[in-house]
């Protein structure tokens, strides 16, 4: 897609944004103003370390976005586009990516304790040593997908495409699969 699709935003309007943002949240909304960034293109943009808990970023830009160690607890990303993204060691607890593009992402040591990545495109995403505790992952692309020491506990992997993925031989144990999943061998679960 082309960006012309996105709506532009400038540097100062952004920290604005994040500024009545964070005065929303630790005000427990009585003040400031949740970030609203959907649709917006925040392409390359630096937002290691920010806190966009709640936020709605629900179908925006964010191909090669830096958001190592955000906090996007909660956070609306469905449809958004991450792919090739940084959210290394990211908190994503609870945040729905439902439909969102994380292909060739590295979310290395990242927490997506009870996320929803249901139709999520992670083809080629770096999820080593991720926490996938109880995850919806329902019908998402996972192929080529680097999954080693992630934890897959409860993680719902039911009509997920792993093929090709590297696992550890007992990763899956816990996890719910169903005959719909494709496993990494291309056998279907």
């Amino acid at each position: 897609m082309d960006l012309f699709f996105w709506k532009k935003i400038s540097a100062r309007k952004l920290l604005k944004v994040l500024d009545a943002h964070q005065v929303w949240f630790s005000s427990r909304q009585k003040e400031g103003k949740r970030a609203n960034l959907r649709d917006v293109n925040l392409r390359e943009a630096d937002l290691e370390g920010k806190d966009l808990r709640r936020a709605d970023l629900s179908k925006a830009q964010l191909t090669k976005a830096s958001l190592n160690m955000a906090d996007l607890r909660e956070a609306d990303l469905i449809a958004a586009n991450l792919s090739m993204a940084d959210l290394q060691e990211a908190d994503l607890r609870e945040v729905n990516l439902s439909q969102a593009d994380l292909s060739n992402a590295d979310l290395n040591q990242a927490n997506l304790i009870m996320a929803n990545l249901s139709r999520a495109n992670l083809n080629g995403v770096n999820l080593k040593e991720a926490n996938l505790f109880r995850t919806y992952l329902k019908d998402a692309d996972l192929r080529r997908a680097d999954l080693r020491g992630a934890d897959l506990s409860g993680t719902n992997l039911s009509g997920a495409n792993l093929e090709d993925a590297t696992l550890m031989d007992d990763q899956l144990i816990t996890a719910v699969i169903d005959e719909y999943t494709i496993l990494p061998d291309g056998s279907n679960g």
